[in-house]
């Protein structure tokens, strides 16, 4: 029998498997890819801070001449804090006699790229899942999502600490839909009740039912695509500027109106889709390891978003 050099086992899922994980697991799921090619914040600390802005600068004005300006600082930033949240791939379990019924290492290393493909699906249905729900999945411990983020206290009534009812600004847009017709014209209303200005949203992202709909209504019109969403092999369309794409995550009769400058990605340093090194248990012949994530999705501007529910695609 050959002995399987493990210390060059770990080196080839450092070195080789590793580094792809975080990829291959945000390219199967739109919104994790939006995500990911806006760029995760990795950050540690006992929370995540959050700034939040409440307010304009009240200084800000006209003036003539030698007019005295104002020099007092306007309270318009304010703090608040989100947990961490934690997901791991399930174990990657290598058994004894894989060791003794497999020729060299090249074989052990086809059976562990298999079992690490097979953790990071798991690990990306977990997340992608977990980013449509309010996080108080598995007695809170699952990511808190958009219905969390997003949303006007119908759901959740605080989020990230601050009180929806209370403070009227950290309020999201939550429209329903059972009644309304589906036309370009009602999504460019939902759309543009979320304008400021130069501050308007980016994405529509939806399941397959809504995008089909629209798609169906743009069809007689030039359509357009958004080519860095397609590159990744997203369905999606362009209308009045902003990308329309399916998402198969996101739940049935919902589309979320989205605002990408105001959601951020955070990821814990040293726990961001990182692999433990296989270990073997006392009371097991099997070497076992696992893909570790900690991290956390943060809206930092409620207001900017907004979601469609209980849409009728007969309408």
């Amino acid at each position: 029998m050959t002995s399987i050099n493990w210390g060059a086992l770990e080196a080839f899922t450092r070195d080789l498997v590793e580094p792809g994980i975080k990829d291959q697991i945000f390219v199967t799921s739109p919104f994790l890819t939006l995500m990911d090619q806006k760029g995760i914040k990795e950050r540690s600390g006992k929370n995540i801070r959050v700034l939040v802005q409440y307010g304009k600068n009240s200084g800000a004005g006209s003036y003539a001449g030698g007019d005295i300006l104002p020099t007092v600082r306007t309270d318009k930033f304010g703090d608040t804090y989100l947990p961490w949240k934690q997901a791991q791939s399930g174990p990657i379990v290598l058994n004894g006699d894989e060791e003794f019924k497999n020729s060299g290492p090249e074989e052990i290393a086809d059976i562990v790229q298999a079992e690490v493909d097979n953790a990071k699906e798991s690990l990306r249905d977990v997340l992608a899942t977990a980013l449509y729900t309010d996080g108080t999945g598995n007695s809170s411990k699952d990511l808190t999502g958009l219905i969390a983020a997003v949303d006007d206290s119908s759901n959740v009534g605080t989020y990230a600490g601050i009180a929806r009812g209370t403070y009227t600004w950290w309020k999201s847009r939550y429209t329903s839909w059972a009644a309304t017709e589906m036309t370009l014209n009602a999504l460019h209303i939902e759309t543009q009740a979320l304008t400021d200005g130069g501050i308007s949203p980016d994405y529509v992202v939806c399941d397959n039912d809504f995008y089909n709909k629209m798609y169906e209504l743009v069809l007689p019109m030039q359509r357009q695509q958004n080519d860095g969403m397609a590159r990744a092999g997203f369905s999606n369309i362009v209308v009045d500027g902003r990308t329309i794409v399916v998402d198969t995550y996101a739940g049935a009769t919902d589309a979320w109106i989205l605002n990408t400058r105001y959601l951020e990605m955070y990821g814990a340093k040293g726990r961001h889709f990182t692999m433990e090194p296989f270990q073997k248990p006392v009371n097991q012949d099997a070497r076992i390891s696992r893909i570790l994530w900690a991290g956390q999705l943060v809206n930092t501007s409620c207001r900017r978003h907004g979601r469609i529910h209980s849409y009728n695609t007969a309408l």
